[in-house]
């Protein structure tokens, strides 16, 4: 990736066997958003030059992102079908959790056999922990529906945030996700579900693994507690995205 995206992904994105994402994002807040800090720390060095042909592949990628945010699957798989170099073995990964987000979106029955591919066939990455977060969601959409909780909040003890995705964040691509959850007597948090998220998808992942690891004060149990995780760049990043799309789409 050319932009400081990049350094978000490096420095946030921690994919050890405990799958532990940094905090990068910010929670809604009264009043102007805030913006996700760049971990510029965690600056790639030079071992990690793209290969050749690398730098084409992101581009490519950026633009089927973008497209797919901002017109949908149609857009996104027109422009992965004009990027050969999209089926690299490095940016395989990310590819082909893009069209799994479609699949999801347009056929959700058919959608657990790509996560389940994703998951086998690219171990220890960002598109596996993602597909595995995917696939703890469908099971869980069929399980009884959330009920309404109109009582008091419980204390928040630890709520680490959520890192910025890879696809998004090299694609310049902010959003935001609603999530409803129940906080049991222990104060750990359970049965986390997405209720919507805009766009569909993308920062759903890591806002479920979030909230997953959230902490509550003990002896106050709670069904339903909602909560709004936003996600945003430096306008920098995002005009950047923009410029690398438009140049693909050219």
């Amino acid at each position: 990736m050319t932009l400081r995206s990049r350094h978000l992904a490096a420095g946030c994105i921690a994919l050890a066997l405990g799958f532990g994402f940094a905090a990068c994002s910010q929670e809604k807040k009264e009043g102007p958003a805030a913006t996700a800090p760049a971990a510029d720390a965690a600056a790639p060095s030079s071992a990690d030059a793209a290969p050749a042909g690398g730098a084409d592949a992101r581009a490519g990628l950026i633009a089927a992102t973008r497209a797919y945010a901002e017109n949908g699957c149609i857009a996104a798989r027109r422009r992965l079908d004009l990027c050969a170099a999209c089926d690299s073995e490095e940016q395989r990964p990310l590819r082909d959790l893009l069209l799994a987000y479609c699949k999801e979106r347009e056929a959700p029955s058919e959608a657990r056999a790509l996560y389940e591919e994703i998951i086998t066939k690219h171990p220890a990455t960002e598109a596996s922990v993602s597909a595995i977060m995917r696939v703890r969601q469908i099971d869980a959409a069929e399980l009884a529906p959330l009920s309404d909780y109109s009582g008091p909040k419980p204390a928040a003890l630890e709520r680490p945030q959520p890192a910025y995705p890879t696809l998004a964040g090299s694609a310049g691509v902010e959003g935001k996700v609603r999530l409803r959850f129940d906080v049991r007597d222990d104060g750990a948090v359970g049965n986390v579900r997405v209720v919507e998220s805009t766009p569909p998808l993308l920062f759903d992942a890591v806002a479920l693994y979030a909230v997953s690891g959230w902490r509550y004060e003990p002896g106050h149990a709670a069904e339903s507690q909602q909560v709004v995780l936003r996600f945003d760049l430096p306008e920098e990043d995002v005009a950047a995205a923009r410029a690398i799309a438009g140049e693909t789409a050219k």
